[in-house]
């Protein structure tokens, strides 16, 4: 059963993730907005969200960048994501999204999109769980060379990193 089946009462586009053991499914409320979602340029009723980026890196061809906006609602994450993939982040391969907020309840709400950029998305979210940050959406942003050029492990330092980075601008 495919996720719009089985959760008919949610009113937001659900991607069904992963089958679990249980027999139970991770849906995901949030992901990276897709193309004509990004060039979509009616008004926002949120207005512009005020971004911070960390500072752009580069190792061994590799291009980094991390941007953050203020969010607390699902609603809010979306456009903020939205908003950020309208800059230069655009022309980026992998754009992982990062999301943890509070509601007005006082519940937590977080998840990840690692768009292909598989493990990063879960680092993030750990971080962002182990400082208790709150109201929060990020964008890591990578751009590989082209050809093979590999550099395993520094990738999740350099974009840990550039994290911090951002939340100490906030």
């Amino acid at each position: 059963m495919y996720g719009r089946l089985k959760y008919p009462h949610l009113k937001h586009a659900n991607k069904v993730k992963n089958h679990l053991k249980s027999g139970s499914k991770y849906v995901e409320k949030v992901s990276t907005p897709k193309a004509l979602a990004i060039f979509d340029t009616s008004k926002s009723k949120f207005g512009l969200f005020e971004q911070t980026s960390s500072n752009e890196v580069n190792d061994n061809g590799h291009t980094y960048c991390v941007t953050a906006a203020v969010t607390t609602t699902y609603a809010e994450v979306r456009e903020a994501a939205r908003q950020i993939m309208q800059g230069p982040v655009s022309a980026c391969t992998y754009n992982t999204l990062v999301y943890r907020f509070t509601d007005k309840d006082g519940h937590t709400h977080d998840g990840y999109d690692d768009d292909r950029d598989y493990g990063i998305g879960s680092r993030i979210l750990d971080y962002l769980k182990d400082i208790d940050a709150p109201n929060i959406t990020i964008i890591s942003s990578r751009t590989p060379p082209s050809g093979t050029a590999k550099i395993g492990s520094r990738k999740n330092n350099i974009i840990l990193e550039g994290v911090k980075s951002v939340l100490r601008k906030m």
